[in-house]
């Protein structure tokens, strides 16, 4: 008998979204599919899409469940979720992405072929919301022979981290997460998910284009930001890695390596927020501190910083994002 494939999804507010999503999984080659959908609080009618596709997932053959929960974020839902996984593989897609037709079965193909692997992904592609057949990006990042050289992509977002692009062994996740829980970040759920997998054991791609990532422009990760907002959403995130690298019982020496390059890159984010907001004096504190901490600023990114020094950058701004 085929493998089990548990796809767990958080929905929220998915309406004009979520049916992409949901076709693309009723369009799979493969069919042994276990997907559990989590509606987390959602207000618009996203219960109603869901259960719409019921039968249709059933006469597919596919075993459906479905949850509901109060809003409390994507990484609380999938923790909803995964207490009642039972595939052999595990996916965690978003609701607003869109899986090709053999995104499954070439996954389970190649970890059914090696056994050593924990965790595969594929190339992406990525479109936005008001042309999806036009690919205004693709990523296919070669995979690394070095174990520690693919953590320092998925850390620095050289991959992409959404769910849809990635396939795990359940054996190995629930090794490395007994309770089938992730942490709670607020941040999100993909960190969580492929870093103990990521650090443990080896990863494999299919050289193909099997997922298609959406920008939508009302998206979380889209959405206007006071500046306070952003610097805070920055701080965050750097708790959050902080907290997900000390769950992996890493080395003191490969945890500093890490947590430091992590806040480094968060700090040039920080940087280029300030500029983009024309923040000079916090701006100008920002990069000194880089400076004395010999964080390499990009060549781009030094000339940002001196025009926003010298007042002229929020005139010509748009000519050089």
């Amino acid at each position: 008998m085929k493998p089990l494939v548990s796809i767990i999804t958080p929905c929220y507010n998915g309406n004009g979204k979520i049916q992409l999503y949901l076709n693309s999984i009723l369009k799979q080659t493969y069919d042994n599919i276990e997907i559990i959908l989590i509606n987390d609080g959602s207000t618009d009618n996203t219960e109603e899409i869901i259960l719409s596709y019921k039968s249709r997932f059933i006469d597919k053959g596919y075993k459906f469940i479905y949850l509901k929960q109060k809003n409390s974020g994507q990484d609380v839902a999938l923790n909803n979720g995964l207490k009642y996984f039972s595939g052999d593989y595990l996916m965690w897609p978003d609701s607003d992405d869109i899986l090709l037709p053999t995104n499954i079965e070439e996954k389970v193909k190649y970890l059914e072929e090696n056994k050593s692997v924990g965790l595969v992904y594929c190339n992406t592609n990525l479109v936005r919301e008001d042309n999806l057949d036009n690919v205004v990006k693709k990523w296919n990042k070669v995979l690394s022979k070095d174990r520690l050289e693919n953590v320092n992509d998925i850390l620095l977002n050289k991959v992409v981290l959404a769910g849809g692009a990635w396939m795990m062994r359940s054996s190995f996740f629930l090794k490395q997460n007994p309770s089938k829980q992730i942490i709670v970040t607020g941040q999100g759920q993909n960190l969580q998910m492929l870093l103990p997998i990521a650090f443990n054991y080896d990863m494999g791609k299919v050289d193909k284009y099997l997922f298609t990532y959406v920008i939508y422009k009302n998206s979380h990760s889209n959405k206007k930001r006071t500046y306070e907002e952003m610097m805070k959403r920055i701080d965050d995130s750097i708790k959050g890695i902080d907290n997900i690298l000390k769950t992996i019982n890493l080395e003191k020496s490969l945890y500093d390596r890490y947590f430091q390059m992590v806040k480094n890159e968060w700090e040039i984010i920080r940087l280029d927020t300030a500029i983009g907001y024309f923040k000079w004096k916090d701006s100008r504190i920002i990069y000194r501190n880089l400076k004395i901490n010999n964080v390499n600023v990009s060549f781009k990114l030094n000339i940002k910083y001196y025009l926003n020094q010298c007042g002229l950058y929020k005139y010509i701004k748009k000519w050089i994002i």
